[in-house]
């Protein structure tokens, strides 16, 4: 079956740029063997290619995923996770990223960890998703702020994931560096009126802040 595939992609130039299209590697390195000595190798590239683009769109399109998650650095900020390694993100208020949460973040998702309201507010390290989608205790809890009466334990409302520690960024990547950064151009969290606390981000750009806060994903 491998043979097969190798033959209906001979060009492995070609089988480079499409099997790095399908799994989102757009702009990073895929090596594919191109000698005829190592046809086996090329074969079974080619044949995993092929499995690739036969899944439905939404099963490769998991290789992409990055957000940015906000937090503010007094109430719950990078130092803290990594010396706690996990923690629930409850609290979330807002639809819209209650429904991010709920419905496209999946466990191995990498995230960068954003100090807002703060004097110099940005990217300061990096998080996972470590859990599926559950509901937040806190809309049950009477004395918690983020209560909710509205919600019931049969039909909750409101759902948190888990934050694993990845890494504390070398340098924090201000907003103010972001903003003069023209590869970081289209980011959510640049746009101006958004108040997001999770956004989704595209791969270019969480390795373009990575790599201005020091930080090689690849080395993960």
């Amino acid at each position: 079956m491998a043979g097969d595939a190798q033959k209906r992609w001979p060009n492995p130039c070609l089988l480079r740029k499409h099997l790095r299209c399908a799994l989102g590697l757009k702009g990073q390195k895929l090596w594919i063997p191109e000698t005829a000595s190592d046809h086996r190798s090329r074969a079974a590239a080619a044949f995993a290619f092929e499995i690739v683009v036969s899944l439905p769109r939404e099963a490769y399109k998991r290789f992409m995923k990055y957000w940015l998650i906000k937090s503010e650095p007094h109430v719950y900020g990078i130092k803290q996770l990594k010396k706690e390694k996990r923690a629930e993100w409850d609290g979330v208020r807002n639809y819209q990223a209650r429904n991010m949460m709920r419905d496209d973040m999946k466990i191995g998702d990498l995230v960068l960890y954003y100090h807002s309201n703060c004097q110099e507010p940005g990217v300061v390290g990096v998080a996972r998703v470590a859990s599926e989608p559950y509901p937040d205790h806190t809309q049950f809890n009477k004395r918690s702020k983020y209560y909710d009466e509205k919600s019931s334990r049969d039909n909750p409302r409101w759902v948190l994931v888990d934050f694993e520690f990845v890494a504390e960024l070398q340098e924090e990547v201000s907003l103010a560096v972001m903003k003069e950064d023209p590869r970081l151009e289209g980011m959510l969290i640049l746009r101006k009126g958004n108040r997001l606390s999770i956004t989704p981000v595209e791969g270019k750009h969480f390795r373009r802040v990575c790599k201005l806060g020091g930080w090689k994903p690849d080395g993960k």
